[in-house]
């Protein structure tokens, strides 16, 4: 049945996009690292957890599999810590992916917007009060607005005068 030409609305079977099993756990890494403020233990252990319930991994890719792609890609690493004990780490290539993570959440769906309706030929204040940081080209364009508004101050001036007598 051909749908060329036809209005309306055409449904399907949802088809989801083929994500690796490496970027599937690593989404929900991110966001476990976030939670935990950077423990990684706790956050694989809530990973795990995660596992059980939902079956995120099979057997052919495991929580130890992915454990060991994130040492290969160098999102963790070994630490030893001061009392001599050794743990794993998050690396700042990690820190990074979650940064930007949290700013494509934020800004993502922000589009471009048209130009906006400005319609007026006054110029604000603004937020400069002093005129100290204005461009020299701004400062005599300000000053060229001033003697033109003397002007024609003047000009309006001995007619209100006359007016007045």
């Amino acid at each position: 049945m051909s749908t060329a030409g036809k209005k309306g609305f055409y449904f399907k079977e949802f088809e989801e996009k083929s994500v690796s099993p490496f970027d599937k756990l690593f989404g929900i890494f991110k966001e476990l690292i976030t939670h935990t403020s950077g423990d990684f233990d706790e956050a694989i252990e809530w990973l795990r957890e995660l596992d059980k319930e939902y079956e995120l991994t099979d057997e052919n890719y495991t929580i130890e599999d992915f454990i060991e792609d994130l040492k290969a890609k160098g999102y963790i690493r070994e630490e030893i810590d001061e009392n001599g004990g050794s743990g794993i780490g998050i690396t700042a290539k990690t820190e990074r992916a979650i940064r930007q993570t949290a700013l494509e959440n934020i800004f993502g769906n922000l589009n471009k917007s048209g130009a906006g309706n400005h319609k007026t030929k006054a110029s604000g204040q603004g937020d400069e009060l002093t005129g100290e940081f204005r461009s020299p080209s701004a400062h005599h364009e300000a000053c060229a607005r001033a003697a033109g508004l003397a002007v024609s101050m003047e000009r309006t001036l001995p007619a209100a005068r006359s007016m007045t007598t």
